[in-house]
């Protein structure tokens, strides 16, 4: 949920691609600067953050940590400006320490970028975040930076995305960006320790790419945004380096039992032939349906695929209402689909003679690929994992399909409904509160979410963040944080 404005986290960066976007600003941004007439402007102000997570419920799988998990990040941020050449350079980077998890111990440049504005545009170079959207419960047509998954699951964390950004500017017609990316990011996902992890390990050391220039593929986007009246309209398209995974199942190998003489090993990956005289004895069994056969070390593999993206944003603003729609039709080579939310905010203010805000949030989430089927790959596939070990059929099922065993892909918000209120102090403290939950109107499966901030002292804000999952069925793209409900409590001090 955007209410917050909560920092966005970021992680490494690879050096190949610092040095040229590190090459790219000299040369456009502080190189520039002896030719600007007047002072440069230096500001310096950031932030560090000590937070405590507790998982109340025992975790799913064996290798994760459980109770609670401290961690500790540091973000400082950086600014010069020449204000009569009317350039700035900006560099935020970010580190975090976690307690448990390795793959969330993470230093990353968040924003470095040269900014250079004029009448009728603006350009950058470098590394940014740009957001896009207006519904709260999910972000459709936000596509230019890739999630850190790591640093939270709402969407919201960012990594920080290598662009060249030329904005075209006009009172008349409204704004236009384009934006050319040279180097895409893999997203972040917890190690084998942590939470929020799902069903199986990530291994993301060597991710599957569609395209053979895999992470220097070159992405394109464009956005127009214009204000009309009461309505705010942004037109949207995307081609390149799809952000978000779909996953591919592999394992060292299998061991099987159930079978006559001494345990059997069949070698990974899952996908690929297997010698026949390794196989005669699974089929010389006398009871095929008994043969057991257990994934030895399993894990999840990404798969960035190429996409092509056009997305619609609207919000219309009336009084003490807002009326929001996001939409999108994404389209890959072997799949293609539509996705939309839709819905309101209320504002009652002043409530009861105070000076607190209280908003009513309702909105409807739609996503045409439907639910995961049962009789799919893929729930072969999930059901195995659930229980530990596959029968000979679905070995089989699953080594025909090997790559696409998880192809096509389904969204757990294919026809859901979320229902919140937002809360608004309006004190000094800036105390700010938004809760509300997102319930599956077939199966009922739930999940909840609270966030809650407030300044405790000069220059000092505490912060409160809950999670929650009930009724999520195995088929549901859920279901492996289910077990996952957490409160956090962040302190953080501002400099």
């Amino acid at each position: 949920m955007r209410c917050l404005d909560r920092d966005i986290r970021n992680r490494r960066l690879p050096p190949s691609c610092r040095g040229g976007v590190v090459s790219a600003l000299l040369a456009l941004g502080i190189g520039a600067a002896p030719a600007a007439a007047g002072a440069v402007e230096f500001d310096f102000s950031g932030d560090i953050s000590l937070e405590g997570r507790y998982f109340y419920n025992d975790p799913a799988f064996d290798e994760q940590f459980e109770g609670e998990s401290f961690a500790l990040s540091l973000e400082p941020e950086f600014s010069w400006e020449w204000e009569e050449s009317n350039q700035r350079v900006i560099f935020v980077p970010f580190g975090r320490v976690d307690q448990h998890d390795d793959e969330r111990t993470h230093a990353d440049i968040r924003e470095l970028y040269w900014h250079k504005s004029g009448d009728i545009y603006e350009a950058r170079v470098g590394i940014r975040k740009v957001f896009w959207g207006v519904t709260e419960s999910i972000h459709l047509v936000d596509i230019i930076n890739q999630d850190d998954f790591v640093e939270n699951t709402d969407g919201e964390d960012k990594l920080g995305q290598p662009m060249l950004n030329l904005a075209l500017v006009s009172r008349d017609w409204g704004t236009v960006d384009f934006f050319l990316m040279p180097y895409f990011r893999e997203r972040t996902l917890p190690g084998e320790e942590g939470r929020l992890r799902g069903q199986l390990p990530f291994d993301d050391s060597d991710p599957i790419y569609e395209d053979s220039d895999e992470e220097q593929h070159l992405d394109g986007a464009a956005r127009w945004f214009k204000s009309i009246g009461s309505f705010d309209v942004g037109l949207s398209w995307f081609r390149g380096t799809g952000r978000d995974p779909r996953f591919t199942f592999d394992a060292d190998g299998f061991a099987v039992s159930g079978v006559p003489g001494p345990p059997i090993t069949l070698p990974g990956p899952l996908a690929g032939a297997v010698d026949p005289a390794i196989l005669a004895p699974i089929f010389g069994a006398p009871d095929l349906s008994a043969v057991r056969i257990t994934p030895i070390n399993p894990v999840l593999v990404p798969i960035y695929d190429q996409i092509e993206q056009a997305g619609l944003d609207v919000q219309f603003t009336s009084g003490s209402w807002l009326l929001k729609l996001e939409a999108i039709h994404r389209s890959r080579e072997t799949e293609d689909f539509v996705s939309a939310a839709a819905g309101f905010e209320y504002t009652f203010y002043g409530v009861f003679g105070s000076d607190i805000d209280v908003g009513a949030v309702g909105e409807y989430l739609y996503d045409n690929r439907g639910k995961l089927p049962s009789d799919s790959v893929q729930a072969t596939a999930l059901r195995g994992f659930e229980r530990g070990f596959f029968t000979l059929d679905e070995i089989t099922e699953l080594q025909t399909a090997g790559p696409d065993t998880f192809d096509p892909t389904y969204s757990p918000f294919d026809d859901d409904v979320f229902i919140g209120t937002r809360l608004g102090f309006n004190d000094v403290q800036g105390t700010q509160f938004i809760g509300g939950f997102i319930v599956d109107t077939h199966d009922h499966s739930l999940l909840g979410t609270v966030e809650a901030s407030r300044r405790i002292a000069e220059g000092w804000t505490a912060a409160i963040e809950a999670r929650w999952f009930n009724n999520i069925d195995v088929l549901n793209p859920l279901y492996g944080v289910a077990e996952d409900d957490y409160i956090q409590i962040e302190l953080s001090r501002f400099f």
